[in-house]
Order: C-alpha cells, then sequence, then structure tokens
C-alpha cells in the first residue's frame, strides 16, 4: 500500500501527480514541482530530459508561393521549424500568429523567440503597416477579395494600402 494519492498537479493541471501530505510531485517536465523519477516510472515520453517525439499532422493546406520557413526555440529550449502561409500572418501584441502547413491549424508565436528573425521581422513590418487599415476599410477589402467583385471605395482602400 502506497502513502502517495494520485491528484492534479495543483501547479498546472496534470492529471498522473503524487502527493503526500504536503508534497506534490509531478510528471510534467516543464512544470515546477516535476520529478523525472515520477515521469519515468509513469512511462511518459519526454521526461528523461530529452525532447519528445514530434507529432506527425496530416491535412491538404498548402500555402505555396506564400510559403514561410519558421524556426523557433520554444518555452522548453526545443528548437522546431514550421511552414506558415504569410499571408496570413497576424500580430497580437508580442506575438504573431500564422496558418502552418500541413493542416492550416493558426498557430501563435513569440516575437523574440524567432531563430530566423532576418526572414520574419520584413513580414511583421508589413503586417504592422496593414493593421493601419481602420475595421471599415479591411471589411470592404475583405468583402471585395471573397467575392472577386469591386468599388470605388475597394479601388480607394487598395490605393491606401499601397501608399502604406
Amino acid at each position: 500500500m502506497s502513502l502517495w494519492s494520485n491528484v492534479r498537479c495543483p501547479v498546472c493541471g496534470q492529471p498522473g501527480a503524487k502527493q503526500l501530505l504536503w508534497m506534490v510531485k509531478c510528471p510534467r517536465r516543464g512544470c515546477s514541482k516535476y520529478d523525472p523519477d515520477l515521469g519515468l516510472s509513469m512511462g511518459i515520453a519526454g521526461t528523461s530530459g530529452t525532447a519528445s517525439p514530434l507529432p506527425q499532422f496530416s491535412g491538404n493546406f498548402n500555402p505555396g508561393a506564400n510559403a514561410i520557413a519558421i524556426r523557433y526555440r520554444n518555452w522548453e529550449g526545443v528548437e522546431r521549424s514550421f511552414t506558415g502561409d504569410r499571408s496570413t500572418l497576424r500580430l497580437v501584441s508580442r506575438h504573431i500568429t500564422v496558418c502552418l502547413s500541413p493542416t492550416g491549424q493558426r498557430c501563435s508565436f513569440s516575437r523574440d523567440r524567432f531563430l530566423n528573425p532576418g526572414e520574419i521581422e520584413p513580414l511583421i513590418k508589413q503586417a504592422e503597416k496593414a493593421n493601419t487599415l481602420s475595421a471599415a476599410d479591411r471589411h470592404v477589402l475583405s468583402y471585395h477579395r471573397n467575392h472577386g467583385t469591386t468599388s470605388p471605395r475597394y479601388e480607394e482602400v487598395k490605393r491606401k494600402l499601397g501608399e502604406i
């Protein structure tokens, strides 16, 4: 009979943590209560201090000519490479979001963790310029792009976007 009880980690919420009185051991590597022996005994991949194997994703999203290579170091210090669509790049505070291939799923990246900032920064500056359009201008632009139509207002917004 073990004195340890199974709980969720109070810090990160990971199931499979063990608690004895006030002491908690967590199997999740990024947690402040992390215990490598617990992760190994539970057979959790990536708990021995090495990077876990990369998941395999499937899908048919292809950025084509708009493809951009993103090299990134995550919060755990693991370096990863992604392929995204530069036309889907958006700014959100100190992060950028972009749709990644092959799934087309939007992913967020911290701007200070890029390993290839020389390739990414010009795109960020371009996105910052595009963010100067008003909501009404963005609406007119997206409507006419999606419907393949045109209007005097659309032409004015395109000129304005070209000047920016």
